[in-house]
């Protein structure tokens, strides 16, 4: 070994002795600050946020509460729903030869072919969420079902959203009869209106 080396060597060493040595001190300061009840606390609160609760805690905390009730929502297989659906247009089918095979039409337009109606107790990844009934098979299926419809003034994908929210807002809060209850009373009220314009 040539001087130079060992020159490195007692270097090296009396630096990782040093490090050593503010390590346990470190360590001792450590476990006089555990002692104090409020840095036991801290150290609780943080231990917790660092578990693992199935999410990442920064991403729920940036997380809208309609984002979080949307994760939570697909995050559990709705077995039965109760058939509540916003019919979010009626449709005339297009020209094959066209980009756009389908486009939309008023609600009673007479060359109209078929209405989409989507059901709110569904995630977007359920293939049986969206239906496509023919015209002649429509009143059949809102006998059937709770159809709601957007006002002329709101958006479709907006009204769903609202109402899907709503109905899973008094679900969690007041239970499942209590959020169909608020669900027919707006269908009700919907069907109240359309007879008086009817008049």
């Amino acid at each position: 070994m040539t001087n130079e080396e060992r020159e490195k060597i007692r270097v090296k060493y009396e630096h990782l002795l040093e490090i050593k040595k503010e390590i346990l001190k470190n360590k001792d300061e450590i476990e006089i600050l555990e002692q104090d009840p409020t840095v036991r606390r801290y150290l609780e609160l943080k231990e917790r946020l660092e578990s693992d609760k199935g999410y990442d805690y920064f991403e729920v905390v940036h997380l809208s509460n309609e984002m979080i009730l949307e994760k939570a929502i697909k995050s559990v297989r709705v077995s039965n729903t109760n058939g509540i659906f916003i019919c979010s247009g009626t449709y005339q089918n297009g020209d094959i030869d066209s980009d756009f095979n389908d486009y939309i039409v008023s609600h009673n337009d007479p060359d109209a072919d078929f209405r989409e109606y989507i059901n709110i107790e569904l995630p977007e990844y359920d293939s049986s969420r969206i239906q496509l009934i023919p015209i002649s098979e429509c009143a059949e299926f809102e006998e059937k079902n709770i159809v709601l419809y957007p006002p002329k003034e709101v958006n479709s994908a907006q009204y769903y959203s609202k109402i899907r929210t709503m109905y899973f807002n008094t679900a969690i809060q007041y239970g499942c009869e209590k959020a169909l209850e608020k669900v027919l009373y707006k269908r009700n009220m919907q069907q109240s209106f359309q007879k008086k314009d009817n008049k």
